[in-house]
């Protein structure tokens, strides 16, 4: 498993990661999360859950998944949060059934592995790493596990995703031909460290409470800041050209940091592109290039993020809701909700499972 990413030679559907018990070792596999799971900072609304238990403790995948559009079977992409809650040392083998490239986050613990190519390659997923790396099919991978908690993500992506993130991003071009050099000479890149954004960006997206297409919009456009994000800052530890990109991204990192703190009363779309030394107009087409949206978009779907969690609180009327989430008052929240999703807050907070029903 050497690191790489060439885009238009992986696989054409994205890959999923499974874990293999050892050999003989008894274990069972349900699809419910554990209940010392379900908190806030282990649980991925609207993910698809595996658990598999054993003597060695569990472990868990938590997915999410986009079809490649009028495709039956083949992904586009993947998103895969791991936790392993290891009790006893074990070994797991890392196996996938199709060609695998994904970007991988280490988030807690460090796992020692033995990656099997030609030869036998030791590696380390590090915490508080970011790398892309290559998994070939069908491999008999190895990991070591002690008793701990172990916590990751990967993204995992299709032949088109690639594809399109290179036509989109030129400017890459020295890190892409640099990283190919080494991999025919034998040789690994290694990972970076994973910054303040990258945690900021991986939180957002474990979080998020949305829903079907406007969750799959929000997975894309914050995995590219991902990929942008790490192939900058490669591009810059070794030594490789590259554009003004750099700061424009960095630049829409700090402004949607800003605007998730801020969204029930920011500053105008002029005065965010100020506030991170960009000019408006760049600022709002970088802005769209990385979001897929425009400014003015994203702050109304982070206000009504905001405003769906807020009626599932029955203390709240509508009109406090619209005071706290930036909406004038409650007829003005009432009618932009309506517009939006085709109900009144009302019906919406009515059709709640968990919301209490008056008789």
């Amino acid at each position: 498993m050497d690191q790489q990413f060439e885009p238009g030679q992986s696989p054409e559907s994205a890959a999923i990661m499974k874990f293999a018990t050892p050999p003989g070792a008894k274990f069972t596999i349900s699809h419910t999360l554990p209940a010392e799971l379900r908190t806030p900072d282990h649980e991925v609304k609207e993910a698809a859950v595996e658990v598999t238990a054993g003597e060695f403790g569990y472990y868990v995948t938590q997915e999410i998944a986009d079809k490649i559009a009028g495709q039956s079977s083949e992904l586009n992409w993947v998103a895969g949060w791991l936790d392993f809650v290891i009790t006893k040392q074990t070994f797991l083998y890392p196996v996938t059934k199709l060609p695998l490239i994904a970007l991988y986050a280490g988030l807690d613990n460090t796992i020692p592995c033995i990656l099997q190519g030609i030869v036998p390659i030791p590696l380390v997923l590090e915490e508080g790493k970011l790398g892309v790396y290559f998994v070939p099919p069908d491999i008999k991978n190895e990991a070591t596990f002690a008793p701990k908690h172990y916590k990751a993500v990967y993204f995992s992506f299709s032949n088109t995703y690639l594809d399109k993130f290179k036509s989109e991003h030129p400017q890459f071009q020295a890190v892409y031909d640099k990283k190919r050099e080494s991999e025919m000479q034998g040789q690994r890149i290694e990972p970076i460290d994973l910054n303040a954004n990258d945690y900021h960006i991986i939180e957002l997206l474990r979080t998020s409470k949305l829903q079907g297409e406007p969750l799959k919009k929000l997975y894309e456009a914050y995995m590219n800041l991902l990929l942008i994000g790490y192939y900058l800052r490669l591009s810059q530890r070794e030594n490789l050209p590259i554009s003004k990109t750099r700061q424009y991204h960095e630049a829409i990192s700090i402004a949607v940091q800003y605007i998730d703190t801020a969204y029930s009363n920011p500053k105008p779309v002029p005065e965010i592109a100020r506030l991170v030394f960009v000019n408006e107009t760049t600022f709002r087409i970088w802005f769209k290039d990385i979001m897929k949206r425009s400014p003015g978009e994203y702050i109304l779907d982070q206000k009504f993020l905001h405003v769906e969690e807020a009626l599932k609180d029955p203390r709240l009327s509508v009109n406090q809701i619209a005071h706290m989430t930036g909406f004038a008052d409650g007829e003005h929240l009432s009618k932009m909700f309506k517009k939006r999703y085709n109900i009144t807050p009302a019906k919406f907070r009515m059709n709640l499972p968990d919301y209490p029903q008056t008789a």
